[in-house]
């Protein structure tokens, strides 16, 4: 019957829109529970002097934020660059505290444990980057625009991002 088949066809195309939406990611998409608190907060991907560690030297790096009242735990959370590989990098077993922040190098490093590093970097050219919850939604899209050596793209109080010529880690 016609009517069926028109049926068919239309409940098709909503599922494949629905799909293609649910792929395309959208600045702060929020995944359920306490993980919507959670901010890519600051960015440097040209570093040479404004976080500098000692077993690293001085890679680019990447701050999450938790405003809310309680920890959140970010095991099983990840950062990408690329959303074909969604947990490129995963976090082990941390946890930001109520109101604090947690730094991540965004290097390639397999040695102290207590180092989080992404094992990527980032472009100085500037690039998209991605806070992944452990069921692969997007918790935040992030755009990261070009910047020189030493200036971060950071959060303002409103919530919207700007530049920073001195930089803020932790």
């Amino acid at each position: 019957d016609m009517t069926y088949t028109f049926i068919k066809k239309t409940i098709a195309i909503m599922a494949c829109l629905l799909l293609i939406a649910s792929l395309a990611g959208c600045d702060s998409i929020a995944a359920s529970g306490s993980s919507s608190d959670i901010y890519i907060n600051e960015v440097v991907s040209s570093n040479s002097f404004s976080l500098v560690d000692e077993v690293l030297g001085s890679p680019d790096w990447i701050e999450l934020y938790n405003p809310s009242s309680s920890a959140v735990e970010l095991e099983g959370y990840a950062l990408t660059d690329n959303l074909k590989d969604p947990h490129k990098w995963t976090f082990p077993a941390v946890s930001i505290p109520a109101g604090g922040y947690i730094t991540v190098f965004a290097a390639k490093y397999e040695g102290d444990e207590e180092l989080l590093c992404t094992g990527f970097g980032l472009a100085k050219s500037g690039e998209l980057l991605y806070l992944v919850d452990p069921f692969y939604n997007v918790v935040q899209q992030q755009e990261v625009p070009e910047l020189v050596s030493d200036v971060s793209y950071a959060r303002t109080a409103d919530g919207s991002y700007g530049y920073c010529s001195s930089p803020t880690p932790n």
